[in-house]
C-alpha cells in the first residue's frame, strides 16, 4: 500500500490508514513499525515535529523488542531530521550507526541509507563521498527496489552531474530517473526530470524547449502542493543558462525563501544567489 500511494503523493492518506491500526495492544515490532511508517509519512509532507515524535517512539519500541531492522529504518529516518535541522555531523553519523545494522537489512532497506547520506554528502560539498554513496544504493535498489527507488537515485545522480556541469552524464542519468518514474507513476520524480531536462535545454540554448521543460516541471510540483528552495534553484539555473537575470533573480529570491527553515538548502540557496546577482551570462559548459 505504501509503494501505491507514495509515488503518486498521497502522504496524507497513508498517514490516516496507519494511524487508524496503531493501537497499544499491538506486538511491539508490529506496533514499532507502523510509528515508523507514521513519521516517514509525516517528514514527506513536512510535518517535521510530528515525524520527530513518531521517530521517537518507533526507536524506544525497536529498543524494547530488540528489531535490528525496524531500528535501523527508524535511525534513517533520524538522521534525516538532523540534516534537515542543519547538524550534519550527528546526521551522518546517525546514517552509518544505521549502516552498521546491514546484517539485519534488505538491500532495499540498505539502498534507502546509502541514497539519503549520498545526497546529504552531495549537498555538504562532498561530492565523491557523495557519489559513492548514491552508488552503493543504485546497486542496492538494482538487486531489490522499486521505481521510484530507481527514480529517486538516479535522480540524485543527474542533480550531483549538473553541479559538475557534466551534461554527458546528467542526460544519462535524467533518462533513467525519468523512465523509472513513468514505470512507478511516480510524480514528484517525473516533474524534477522535467526541471532538470530544462537546464540541459538552456545549456543548449533551445530557449523553447527549456521554457516549456521549466512551466510544466514547475506546473507539476504545484499541483502536488510541493514547494521546495531545490525547484527553484533549478529554475535560477535555467534563467541564468538562457542570460536572463531578471528571471534567474526571481526565482533565486523564491529559492531563498523557501530555504529559510532548512540550514544546508539555505546555504546553497545563498550561493546561488550570488551567482545571479554577479551575472550576466551562462557560465561556460565544460
Amino acid at each position: 500500500l505504501l509503494d501505491r500511494l507514495g509515488p503518486v503523493g498521497e502522504w496524507d492518506v497513508v498517514e490516516q490508514l496507519v494511524k487508524a491500526p496503531a493501537v497499544a495492544d499491538l506486538p511491539v515490532h508490529v506496533l514499532g513499525r507502523l510509528y515508523h511508517q507514521l513519521c516517514v509519512a509525516c517528514w514527506r509532507q513536512d510535518k517535521l515535529a510530528e515525524a520527530a515524535e513518531h521517530n521517537a517512539t518507533a526507536l524506544a519500541l525497536a529498543a524494547r523488542c530488540d528489531d535490528k531492522a525496524l531500528q535501523a529504518d527508524a535511525l534513517g529516518s533520524q538522521a534525516n531530521l538532523q540534516f534537515w535541522r542543519g547538524e550534519v555531523e550527528a546526521a551522518v553519523a546517525t546514517w552509518h550507526e544505521a549502516l552498521a545494522l546491514a546484517p539485519w537489512l534488505t538491500s532495499r532497506q540498505r539502498g534507502v541509507l546509502h541514497n539519503n547520506l549520498g545526497a546529504a554528502l552531495a549537498d555538504t560539498g562532498q561530492t565523491e563521498a557523495g557519489q559513492h554513496e548514491l552508488r552503493l544504493a543504485l546497486a542496492c535498489f538494482e538487486t531489490e527496489g522499486t521505481p521510484m527507488n530507481l527514480a529517486i537515485v538516479h535522480g540524485l545522480l543527474a542533480l550531483l552531474a549538473l553541479h559538475r556541469q557534466d551534461a554527458a552524464a546528467m542526460a544519462a542519468h535524467n533518462q533513467r530517473a525519468r523512465q523509472q518514474a513513468l514505470r512507478g507513476d511516480f510524480r514528484r520524480g517525473l516533474a524534477l526530470a522535467d526541471l532538470v531536462d530544462a537546464v540541459a535545454a538552456a545549456w543548449s540554448q533551445d530557449a523553447t524547449q527549456a521554457r516549456t521543460l521549466l512551466a510544466r516541471g514547475l506546473a507539476a510540483f504545484a499541483e502536488q502542493g510541493i514547494a521546495e528552495s531545490l525547484n527553484h534553484r533549478l529554475a535560477a539555473e535555467t534563467w541564468l543558462a538562457l542570460g536572463e537575470p531578471a528571471a534567474a533573480r526571481a526565482a533565486a529570491d523564491e529559492a531563498l525563501r523557501l530555504a529559510a527553515g532548512f540550514p544546508v538548502e539555505r546555504q546553497a540557496a545563498q550561493a546561488l544567489s550570488l551567482r545571479v546577482t554577479g551575472a550576466t551570462a551562462a557560465p561556460p559548459l565544460r
